[in-house]
């Protein structure tokens, strides 16, 4: 049965991960709680609707009883923000326009839930958390701090829409929530973002705080404060910690690639697809480690190469040269990089392509000549010493 839909608000924020002051006491929210919440609301969808309704009935509800509910929830899914910050979110049908223009005006700015946390069906199934009400808050404070205004959720627009009884329900949402991304100029500064910063410039900015766009300026302060400490704690050079961060960036992905596998593997067991589920997981521990020992070989490659360099450095090849044969060796291979430091005469010894012998010559003596150790290293990736002298002699011209 289709029906008029007098307004439809998106993903309003419900509850968030936490520990909170409730009217019946200290509440600690976790993510266990609120996937019950939703799993329990498929299982449920159809069997049971859940209304909104204005305020408690507890604390007065403002509608006698037998009255018509405010609104209906459609949907109900979970945003992870990064950080342990996980929302539980809910699109919601409004019955009246008055309740909507309330709404949109701000005379109910947030909602407070009613979870029963046992709950059987008429079958005897038995299930933990259900979600059975919504009450609008007016000059109540709600529980749980820190959530968007249900107004910043509003779908501007009038649909026909079925119940929705039959529709899949999606445990967790990538999707972006209604409404415009909430951050003070102070936050925005320290992002490096200006008031007129998009919700991709700020997803990008906050992605290496481990945050997601939707994060409070709270949690944005506190990602940086922590990072910064860490920073200093260390005592690392910035070469160092880009480095460091470049290693964990790639250790990151083995993981998740590994992750990906498993989950994978582990889906395609319970669905039958050939394998069973011991096979599928000690496939998914190959694989991990796997990613682990390419990620702790390539550390090994890289850490012989700056080892070979650094014996070099001083004996054939001067310090400026350091960084280039560094990256030939990491590119062509420790063998090709032993066969370019090879070729080099020691720096006592040193002389130009067609010249006499002499001492090394410096950056500074840029006469058009190459020094050897150039020349070993242009000759290695496939570089004439033909060009690389002519090269140098347009050089010395132009100074």
């Amino acid at each position: 049965m289709k029906t008029l839909l007098f307004g439809q608000f998106v993903s309003v924020e419900l509850m968030r991960t936490g520990t909170w002051d409730a009217s019946t006491g200290r509440v600690k929210i976790d993510v266990g709680l609120l996937e019950d919440i939703v799993k329990n609301y498929a299982s449920l969808r159809g069997l049971i609707d859940i209304p909104m309704k204005l305020g408690h009935a507890a604390s007065g509800n403002l509608l006698p009883k037998g009255m018509p509910a405010a609104g209906w929830v459609s949907n109900l899914k979970l945003s992870d923000r990064g950080g342990g910050n996980v929302v539980l979110l809910a699109d919601i049908e409004t019955t009246s326009e008055t309740i909507t223009e309330l709404i949109r005006n701000g005379a109910y700015k947030n909602l407070s839930v009613e979870i029963h946390g046992a709950f059987e069906d008429g079958d005897g199934n038995k299930y933990t958390n259900v979600l059975t009400g919504l009450a609008l808050l007016g000059a109540e404070l709600p529980a749980v701090k820190g959530l968007k205004d249900i107004g910043d959720s509003y779908l501007d627009k009038k649909v026909a829409a079925t119940d929705g009884a039959g529709d899949d329900v999606t445990l967790y949402t990538d999707e972006l929530e209604a409404g415009p991304v909430k951050l003070n100029a102070l936050t925005l500064l320290a992002l490096c973002l200006t008031a007129a910063a998009t919700d991709e410039e700020i997803t990008t900015a906050i992605k290496p705080l481990g945050l997601k766009l939707g994060a409070t300026d709270e949690d944005i302060v506190k990602a940086i404060g922590a990072k910064a400490a860490a920073v200093k704690a260390s005592g690392e050079t910035k070469e160092e910690r880009l480095a460091r961060e470049a290693k964990e960036a790639e250790e990151k992905a083995a993981a998740e690639k590994a992750a990906a596998e498993k989950a994978a593997a582990e889906k395609a067991a319970a669905e039958g697809e050939g394998e069973s589920a011991d096979l599928a997981a000690a496939n998914a521990q190959i694989a991990e480690l796997t990613a682990r020992a390419d990620a702790r070989d390539k550390a090994d490659r890289t850490k012989a190469v700056e080892a070979c360099v650094d014996e070099a450095v001083g004996k054939v090849l001067m310090p400026a040269s350091r960084k280039e044969f560094v990256a030939l060796g990491e590119k062509a291979g420790i063998k090709v990089l032993k066969a370019a430091l090879d070729k080099l005469p020691e720096l006592k010894e040193f002389t130009v392509s067609g010249g006499k012998g002499g001492k090394a010559k410096t950056g500074d003596e840029n006469d058009g000549t190459v020094p050897e150790d150039e020349i070993a290293m242009a000759a290695a990736m496939g570089i004439s010493v033909e060009d690389m002298e002519h090269g140098a002699k347009l050089l010395a011209a132009n100074n």
